[in-house]
Formats: structure tokens, sequence, C-alpha cells
């Protein structure tokens, strides 16, 4: 007897109907994850990750026996490493916070075997031929999922996942806030560190094809922007306007230890971008000095220039109190910066 769909009921959850993004990547419930599946597929024997890397990416590659080897970046964010010595091994490299979009597509050149890491660069599209993965968790109110552009991995073995359980956090915190829901969203986060290999859940991509990326990306230009014309006298780090698309953060990178603590007392919460690389560099590196005292300050589409004011305006009074350079005062429009 022919199998019907269900009909009638209660209703489920309604969202637009629309397209990914990245409609035409393979689906993870992680992206990291996805990267371990690519290595295992293909038995990638050592890979060269920089040292300014989260544990739960360099953890997820160890599992699959690859082994890895960290490398040192530049000011530049460009891999300090010499591609004659590499040989035939992997290079893992890093889209940062979405603005080394020219450094990675130059040292693309430079390797033989190049993967690439757009966790934090969403709205960056892949180079033909060159595997890369994504989290879009880190830009939407998802709880899970994770892309992968490789040519000839064959996923129809994997199993789908089942998500909606993870997605308590978010639920609470439209009610609740942040602080309500910041229990559950930690053990959330614990959980999928530990999620095995699946495909990306069926919830998660009924939410990733309701999204409205247009404007999203516009929203982030225009956060990013404004942050950097107000911030940019301060910021240590350099920033290259035309490589920066649809970006995570905005990374204020200013050396001052207290300031993230500062901002989180004052509800702009900051993370640290990742508290183990100072377990494995030396305190003079640049990846130390970038664990240690980064800010990715918050540009994501939830927010507008008033918003982005309040923080300016924190970072202002910080400096005034510690007897630094002052910050010029916010403006209310941004016209040249976005053209």
């Amino acid at each position: 007897m022919k199998e019907f769909e269900e009909i009638g009921g209660y209703f489920e959850l309604e969202l637009p109907q629309g397209n990914e993004y990245h409609n035409n990547a393979l689906r993870f419930n992680t992206g990291r994850n996805a990267l371990s599946y690519f290595l295992l597929k293909n038995k990638i024997e050592e890979i060269y990750v920089p040292y300014y890397i989260c544990d739960t990416l360099t953890n997820a590659i160890k599992q699959g026996k690859t082994i890895v080897h960290f490398y040192h970046l530049d000011e530049a964010f460009n891999p300090l490493l010499d591609e004659k010595i590499i040989d035939d091994s992997f290079v893992l490299l890093v889209n940062y916070f979405g603005i080394c979009e020219k450094e990675v597509r130059k040292n693309i050149k430079r390797f033989k075997n190049v993967i690439c890491d757009n966790v934090q660069a969403f709205f960056s599209n892949p180079d033909s031929g060159i595997v890369t993965f994504y989290s879009p968790r880190k830009f939407f109110g998802v709880a899970d999922g994770g892309y992968i552009y490789a040519d000839n991995l064959d996923t129809s073995n994997v199993v789908r996942d089942d998500s909606a359980q993870r997605y308590m956090a978010r639920l609470v915190r439209i009610d609740g806030g942040a602080e309500a829901g910041s229990f559950l969203f930690r053990n959330t986060e614990q959980l999928l560190r530990r999620a095995k290999i699946r495909r990306m859940s069926s919830l998660t991509q009924k939410i990733l094809s309701s999204i409205h990326y247009d404007e999203v990306w516009e929203k982030r230009q225009e956060n990013f922007h404004y942050l950097h014309k107000r911030l940019k006298n301060i910021n240590q780090l350099p920033i290259d306007l035309k490589s920066v698309h649809g970006p995570m953060v905005y990374p204020l990178f200013t050396e001052q230890e207290d300031l993230r603590s500062y901002l989180v007392k004052n509800k702009i919460y900051v993370p640290q971008f990742w508290p183990e690389v100072l377990l494995r560099t030396e305190q003079s590196s640049f990846e130390y000095k970038l664990a240690n005292s980064m800010c990715p300050l918050p540009i994501d589409q939830r927010y507008s220039i008033k918003q982005m004011e309040w923080i300016v305006e924190l970072i202002n009074n910080y400096f005034d109190k510690n007897v630094l350079s002052k910050i010029d005062a916010p403006q209310n429009h941004l016209v040249e910066e976005l053209e």
C-alpha cells in the first residue's frame, strides 16, 4: 500500500519559503564535522593550521587521525609558511572575522593543497575547486548546521540530524533575554562539540531557507563601516575595506586587556577568540596578543547605527577614564565608507 504524507493535525513552526545562501553546498550538522568528514573520506594525513584557531576545530581534525602542524601569522593574517617545505600537505587558510578575503585568495595561489575556513565569513563565496566550509550559526539564529564545498564528496550514507532540542536557548532568549537563556546555550554548545557527523537537520535547513540574506549582508556592512570610521584611529589591526564582505564582527585590537570585561559589564557581550591560544603561543607573538586583547564587537543584523553609537560611546568613556586618546564623537550618517 502506498505511504502517504501526513495531512492535518497541529501546525508546525511556520517560516517563509525561500532559498539558502549556500544552496549548492553539502550540508552537515556543524562546520567542523563537515571538515572532519572530508578529511576522513580523503584520508588526509597532515594539515597545517594557524596557531590562532579554536581547539574544537583542531580536536575534530585529530579525531580523524590527521596530524596537525601549527603555523604563525603575520600581522596581515598571511601564513608564515614556506610552501616548498610543506610539499603535498594541506594548509588551512582562515578568513578571520570575514575581513581577510583578499589575503585568503592571494594565499590560495601559494599552496598546492588548500582548505578554506569561512566559518567567520559566511558571505564569502568559495573559489572554484577549493574545499571551503562554513558555520551558519555564527551568523544566524540557528542552533547548528554546516556547509562544505568539496568535489566528489559522497554524503549519501550520512544520517540526517535531529536538532529540535537544541533550539530552546534561542526560544528562551526571545521571551527572557540573553541572560535567561545563557545556561541553556552553554549546555547546548557543549553537547554540540560532541555531536557525531550528521547531515543538517530539516529544521535548521528550513530556517536557513527563510532568511533575507541581502538585508543581513547590508546591515552587517553598514554597522562594520560605521564602527571602523569611529574606531580606526585606535585599532591596531590593518583593515582593508575592500576585503570586508558581510563580516561576522568588528575586530577591535588595542592591547587593552580589560576593555573586554568593561564592555561585558555594560551588557555588550564580547567573546574571547580563543583563550586556549594563550597556552600554545609565546607572549610576544601576534596570536597571543590577539587572543588576549582583541575585542570582536557585535555588528550583526539585529542592530542598527543606534546600537553602534552606544558601543562607541562606551569605548570613548573607557579611554577617557584611562587617560588615553579619545575616539571621534559618533556622527549620524555614513556615506563615503559605503560607496
